[in-house]
């Protein structure tokens, strides 16, 4: 569950806090994520909510709290706001020094976390006590009616913090501050700006902040009324992911009257807007329809007056219950201000007359019922049009796209097996993606798109020959990027023009030759280690390997020749899922004599017996030395990974390999550091004083250590 927000008063707490306790039960069993809760009585928060480790948002108001003699398990909260709760200060001492990676408090408090970064204060008293929060860098205090002493304690409370805040926010919410006065008529500085600077920095807030500007003023209701930017999508998609047929009688009436009343307001907007005579710059809309049949003069009505205010950009989303129903109007192909069209859920019908879209650059489709002729007339008559882009669509067995002078960007993405073959002529094509959610082998031609410099391959059924014939076409390639095309074993890429290749999860690869002497980038994740590798590819590195199988000193020696002929290694990651590990470090040594490579940072995931850790990193730090090592914490069990590395590091034995000629890795490694961790789906490292203690306590996410190479001593040996 990614969030609960429940707002309650409760007259008879004995009655109804056993519900309260069983939603709160629930909620945490679900794993929610955002916690809000507002019970409006004084009544006592069940104590199952200390132990909520994968919260991350808390916010309580008119409850108490209080004290628990457990450990609290709020492993992942980085955010906790009270409000009106009645709570000791011990239990808000122990509230944020056992929450590790807390970042966000709003509250008046004793303060002692070493990683808070944000501290709010609005409408509270200003704590002048002990504070204990050396990363505290933005501070924000409001209060609606300041006087003498609040700006006393402001004063005293910054003054132990002053010289590390950088944002500190003062908010005063009321119409008297120290005897002067603001008069309600007095205009702001916005409303007298011109309406087109106010229309465009409208353009950058969200439907519903754009609708919220009509209650500041009869000036503001004007400028929102007259906005060119009509947007009924984002905000009014509540009742768009419902599945019809399943619902009681009742509730599909209540989703009807719903839909009758978005349609209404739909309606009215549009109508204030044209009597204004202004120029449409954009119409966005989501609409599900119940019975198209019924409402297609609606949206008939709509386009049409969206076309003859002379709209810019038409967004329309038709949801209905089964395939596209709806066609488009003959009008939109008459539209001579159109210059971006993007249509879902509809049905395009060949008209009779030349298509008259002369501005037309961009044309999206999806979920578009279109026939072969109909793309071909489109994409031949819009002269202007610079980009296609195609998604699920249905109606043809053939995209084959000719004639369009100006074409510069292509997209195709194919879920049904009706598509069978793609042709595209169109030597001004820059950028090419294809992509396809199924499995059928379909005739790609793009021969004829001689200067095309980037080209996307994703899920299509490919096998080598053929990709090794498509990659001579394109001499002025630049950007390639291969994912998920489980038919090649073999790939061969030379160029000269080549800058970035990015190889994604084709996880039959068996070989790979590479001669691309200019390359800037190079990706390979996801993918076996190739059994065979020619690479001249002098740039820096991207690995990510996957191995589900027994891991043997074949399987390192393949790594090593691998990632050897590259000095620039960012990032390797190794996901292992083994039963049985082994490594040799004589017979390593013997095929592959030469130094391990330098790596910038090595990530681990690791699930195999504990007995066969040391083997698997004897192995891979015979591959490579390092400098940072980020292990994967994304299972329980990880920490038995985390754990034994940490004692090996600590106690590794430099005089293991005394009596042998060839040494191993602990006699190269001069220093290694705890380096932090970092939550999953966070950028932030948080320091880490003793790992082994709080390893149960954390969340998900990733173990750093830096370690410290003595390298001269291995090019010596």
């Amino acid at each position: 569950m990614q969030k609960f927000r429940l707002l309650i008063g409760l007259v008879n707490v004995g009655l109804y806090f056993p519900c309260l306790d069983g939603w709160i039960g629930f909620v945490l069993e679900n794993e929610v994520k955002e916690l809000n809760l507002d019970v409006q009585t004084d009544i006592e928060t069940t104590r199952v909510l200390f132990s909520a480790k994968w919260v991350t948002t808390l916010k309580l108001s008119g409850c108490k709290l209080k004290l628990s003699s457990d450990t609290l398990k709020l492993h992942s909260l980085r955010s906790l706001a009270l409000v009106e709760v009645r709570v000791n200060r011990e239990m808000i001492q122990k509230l944020v020094s056992e929450c590790l990676l807390l970042e966000e408090l709003s509250m008046a408090i004793d303060v002692d976390t070493p990683n808070l970064l944000y501290f709010s204060f609005v409408n509270n008293p200003i704590p002048v006590s002990s504070m204990n929060a050396p990363r505290l860098r933005k501070v924000e205090l409001g209060k609606s009616d300041p006087d003498t002493r609040w700006y006393l304690d402001v004063k005293e409370f910054l003054v132990g913090v002053s010289n590390q805040i950088e944002d500190l926010t003062l908010c005063f919410m009321s119409k008297w501050i120290m005897g002067d006065t603001v008069e309600d008529n007095e205009i702001d500085r916005i409303s007298e700006l011109p309406p087109f600077i106010v229309h465009q920095i409208m353009s950058h807030l969200s439907a519903k902040e754009v609708a919220n500007t009509s209650i500041l003023s009869k000036r503001w209701q004007y400028l929102q009324r007259s906005f060119p930017i009509l947007d009924f999508y984002e905000a009014y998609t509540y009742f768009m992911d419902i599945s019809y047929p399943i619902f009681s009688r009742r509730k599909r009436a209540i989703i009807r009257i719903s839909i009758e009343r978005f349609i209404e307001y739909v309606d009215a907007s549009l109508l204030r807007f044209c009597e204004l005579k202004f120029s449409m710059q954009k119409l966005r809309l989501l609409i599900r329809l119940l019975d198209i049949k019924e409402l297609s003069y609606v949206l008939d009505k709509w386009i049409g007056l969206a076309i003859e205010n002379g709209v810019k950009e038409l967004d329309f989303d038709v949801q209905t219950l089964r395939d596209p129903v709806y066609t488009l109007p003959g009008i939109v192909f008459s539209a001579k201000s159109l210059t971006t069209l993007k249509l879902a859920g509809f049905k395009l019908e060949q008209p009779l007359d030349i298509i008259r879209l002369r501005s037309l650059k961009s044309l999206t489709l999806n979920y578009v019922c279109i026939s072969e002729l109909m793309l071909q007339k489109l994409t031949s008559e819009c002269v202007f049009l610079e980009e296609l882009s195609m998604s699920n669509c249905c109606g043809s067995k053939c995209v084959h796209v000719f004639e369009a002078y100006k074409l510069k960007i292509i997209s195709i993405s194919v879920s049904s097996n009706e598509l069978e073959s793609i042709k595209i002529v169109v030597p001004s094509l820059q950028e090419l993606l294809l992509k396809s959610s199924n499995p059928q082998r379909r005739q790609i031609d793009v021969d004829g798109c001689t200067n095309m410099n980037t080209l996307v391959l994703e899920g299509f059924t490919i096998i080598d020959r053929e990709f090794h014939h498509l990659m001579s076409k394109f001499s002025a390639l630049e950007n390639l990027k291969v994912v998920w095309c489980q038919s090649l074993e073999r790939l061969a890429i030379s160029s000269d023009r080549l800058k970035n290749i990015s190889i994604v999860t084709c996880s039959n690869l068996k070989a790979i030759t590479i001669n691309t002497p200019n390359l800037v980038s190079f990706v390979y994740t996801s993918n076996p280690v190739p059994i065979s590798s020619t690479m001249i590819a002098p740039c820096p590195w991207k690995v990510d390997l996957k191995n589900k199988g027994d891991l043997d000193t074949q399987w390192y020696l393949n790594i090593k020749e691998f990632i050897g002929v590259s000095n620039q290694i960012e990032d390797l990651t190794l996901h292992v899922t083994s039963e049985r590990v082994s490594f040799n470090l004589d017979e390593f040594r013997i095929s592959s004599p030469s130094a391990p490579c330098e790596v910038a940072n090595l990530c681990l995931e690791i699930n195999a017996p504990t007995s066969d850790y040391e083997a698997f990193l004897d192995g891979i730090l015979n591959v490579c030395h390092p400098r940072t090592l980020s292990v994967q914490k994304t299972q329980v069990n990880h920490n038995n990974f985390v754990e034994w590395l940490h004692e090996k590091m600590m106690n590794r034995d430099v005089n293991c390999c005394n009596s042998r000629k060839v040494k191993c890795w602990q006699h190269y490694l001069k220093d290694f550091k705890i380096g932090g961790f970092v939550p999953e789906g966070g950028q932030k490292c948080f320091h880490i004083d003793n790992l082994i203690d709080v390893l149960p306590k954390i969340p998900m996410g990733t173990v750093l250590f830096h370690l410290d190479w003595c390298f001269a001593a291995v090019e010596n040996s």
